[in-house]
């Protein structure tokens, strides 16, 4: 076997830190980035103020203004009265992160347990303390 020249095994050694150093750097700082889900859009929020029992698809499509219904990660409902239509219309949008329903209202008083059991993801759910059973 040659002999390598001192220069040459430097030359390899500062490649492999190098390589090392991009290796940490991707999974400290760029693969954790990736994971947060940040994307171009942003975070799409739907806010429905109010709106009729049973109504409530009705009040989203006219609160997310053309938003495509992939793109909307949360909804905040601050008024109107929540059936077990409402829940239906709610598992329609497939990407919901977060709903708030800490301003409305819900029919007989209690989220019934399975009201979202159609949804596939988990959701991070903000109401009132009465409300869920």
């Amino acid at each position: 076997m040659r002999k390598m020249k001192k220069e040459t095994k430097k030359t390899i050694l500062r490649v492999i830190v190098l390589i090392m150093a991009a290796a940490l750097l991707l999974s400290v700082i760029i693969i954790p980035l990736s994971a947060l889900n940040v994307s171009a859009e942003g975070v799409t929020d739907v806010v429905v103020t109010s709106f009729d029992e049973g109504a409530l698809s009705s009040a989203i499509e006219t609160a997310k203004d053309g938003t495509d219904l992939n793109q909307i990660t949360r909804i905040s409902i601050s008024g109107g009265t929540l059936n077990a239509a409402d829940f239906q219309a709610i598992c329609g949008y497939p990407n919901i992160e977060r709903l708030e329903l800490s301003g409305a209202d819900v029919k007989d008083g209690i989220i019934p347990d399975n009201a979202l059991s159609a949804r596939k993801s988990s959701v991070r759910y903000l109401c009132r303390k009465t409300q869920w059973r």
